[in-house]
């Protein structure tokens, strides 16, 4: 009998942890704060991490947090649905690459910056946005909004708005027509590998 009862209680308790655990990864707010959360990390130690380090670090709660996949494909727009899978996951890793290079030069010292995460706005499609601020030690904060779709069960960026308006896909996708207009998905894949290998130059 007291087996039993024990039992029943370790098994509430591990139900109750596993909800917590759960409903905070399906929080919208849980990949914004773990990027955030990274990007200080990096930003205290860019002088010891350097460019490659702080890239090195951030690639994976990028890849984590952002749907990198849809972003690829809405950055290029209406013809990636022409795209063979193999295409597919290279322009995903080129675009990837390109991000986290822009993430970890952008993010590159520490003045006493810190990041606030603000209300979450459902849409009546069903994505969020998150709130947040980027506030220095002095002078005004930087908005920042992250639209999110779940995928899986999970919360994922797929866009990024500054000062609340500015699109950093649009701007994206602006970028990449002329490139892919007039060489194609290839010459796109290369010019993001580039682009990337540039920011990487000091």
């Amino acid at each position: 009998m007291h087996r039993a009862v024990a039992l029943f209680r370790l098994f509430a308790l591990t139900v109750l942890f596993t909800g917590s655990a759960l409903a905070q990864d399906a929080s919208p707010k849980a990949p914004v704060e773990a990027l955030h959360q990274k990007l200080l990390d990096v930003m205290r130690r860019s002088n010891e991490l350097g460019f490659e380090g702080r890239a090195r670090e951030l690639r994976p709660v990028v890849e984590a947090s952002f749907n990198m996949p849809f972003e690829a494909r809405a950055a290029l727009g209406p013809d990636s649905a022409k795209l063979t899978p193999d295409q597919l996951d290279r322009l995903t890793q080129a675009f990837t690459a390109y991000s986290v290079a822009q993430y970890a030069s952008s993010f590159s010292g520490y003045s006493g910056e810190q990041f606030e995460t603000g209300d979450v706005l459902k849409r009546p499609n069903g994505d969020a946005v998150v709130k947040s601020k980027i506030v220095p030690r002095t002078g005004p904060p930087t908005e920042l909004d992250y639209l999110e779709r779940q995928q899986g069960g999970q919360w994922k960026i797929i866009d990024v708005y500054l000062d609340g308006s500015v699109s950093q896909l649009a701007i994206r996708r602006s970028e990449l027509a002329t490139v892919y207009k007039h060489g194609g998905i290839d010459a796109l894949i290369q010019a993001l590998n580039q682009k990337a290998q540039q920011i990487a130059k000091p």
